[in-house]
């Protein structure tokens, strides 16, 4: 089983790292081009990594993904490294410009009109600083790509080495299901049934992730989540997740209905306990879980079909959750480990904004 995500930064925590590589490359270039001794220097070097690095977090993070669907990877790296370079590009010029007007004690219209401008963007070394700006700003879209393909966490924690050796964790798993997919493709044909799915996963991602979810493997029409322990069980995450995807799916209604003339449907089985966690393999490193918690899940939510319900959630995860009130369990069945043992399995139901397709 893949792992996409086993840590994970959040957005503001990322924000910050952005912002302190900004303002660590925007102090090192005065230090470089020999301008240390400078204090306007080095201080335009500050506020420019400031600003700077703060519209780039604020647009990569903050900012509109949609688009990003109908691009590909090296559209998108160019792209946006070229237009961050420009915006800098003219911040570097305005910092430098009220800079240079306040150490010459010019009006800033009398410094742009004199000699020193032109000496600052043609004879100096403005040149270099736009070069330095696109190779900063390619590295950061770069790695940032790099981390959304690999799945958050996962870029960090292999260069890290956080789980070159195996190890031991207590993790909530959900196996989220699209049902009648068999039909479906023979209903929609190959290509329409590759973007409902697509527009299906797209969808239902930022419920999962305001969940605290982690995805880290997509199998075909069936998504894998998984939660540390405390992620999962706070406010009752994991059980979140599966109702806020619901009412993210309602919110594109019809969007499916003129596209493919449904509304997707899907189940989800849950389980908990304790994984080993490893980075595997020379050519194609992945970092996976192991352990029969996996196999269980993977078949509660199997039984969803057998019982024909939407959820099924193990004995063992519900006694650790604090359900809030507009949750209700029922008891339905039970599944059996390799060891015999029987475990009770629970559906849960949202009271409050129960509302069928």
């Amino acid at each position: 089983m893949t792992l996409s995500q086993s840590h994970s930064f959040t957005k503001p925590t990322k924000a910050i790292i952005i912002i302190l590589v900004g303002l660590m490359a925007g102090t090192l270039y005065p230090i470089l081009s020999g301008e240390i001794s400078d204090p306007f220097a080095m201080v335009n070097g500050i506020i420019i990594g400031l600003l700077g690095s703060t519209l780039i977090a604020a647009v990569e993070l903050y900012g509109p993904t949609s688009h990003d669907r109908n691009t590909g990877f090296l559209s998108r790296v160019v792209g946006k490294s070229v237009l961050y370079t420009v915006c800098l590009v003219f911040l570097i010029l305005i910092v430098l410009v009220l800079s240079r007007s306040l150490q010459y004690d010019l009006e800033v219209i009398d410094y742009v009109r004199s000699d020193a401008f032109y000496s600052l963007v043609f004879e100096e070394d403005f040149f270099i600083i736009m070069l330095y700006t696109l190779f900063l700003s390619t590295c950061v879209i770069f790695t940032n790509q790099i981390s959304r393909k690999m799945g958050q966490g996962v870029l960090w924690n292999f260069i890290t080495g956080k789980y070159h050796h195996p190890k031991e964790e207590e993790r909530i798993f959900m196996f989220l299901d699209l049902k009648g997919s068999t039909q479906l493709a023979e209903q929609l044909g190959g290509i329409r049934f590759s973007n409902y799915i697509n527009d299906f996963f797209y969808d239902i991602t930022p419920a999962i992730l305001e969940a605290k979810g982690e995805i880290y493997r997509y199998v075909g029409d069936e998504i894998v989540v998984s939660w540390d322990i405390k992620r999962g069980l706070r406010d009752a995450n994991c059980v979140r997740a599966f109702f806020l995807a619901r009412h993210a799916l309602r919110k594109h209604r019809e969007k499916y209905l003129k596209r493919y003339g449904t509304i997707p449907a899907f189940r989800a089985g849950y389980h908990c306990g304790k994984v080993v966690v490893g980075e595997i393999g020379k050519i194609k490193s992945q970092i996976s879980f192991s352990g029969e918690v996996m196999y269980l899940a993977s078949q509660i939510e199997q039984e969803c079909k057998t019982f024909r319900r939407e959820n099924l959630i193990s004995i063992d995860l519900l006694k650790k959750i604090s359900l809030p009130g507009i949750y209700e369990m029922k008891p339905v069945s039970n599944v059996t480990q390799k060891s015999g043992r029987q475990i009770d399995l629970y559906t849960i139901k949202e009271i409050e904004f129960e509302q069928p397709f």
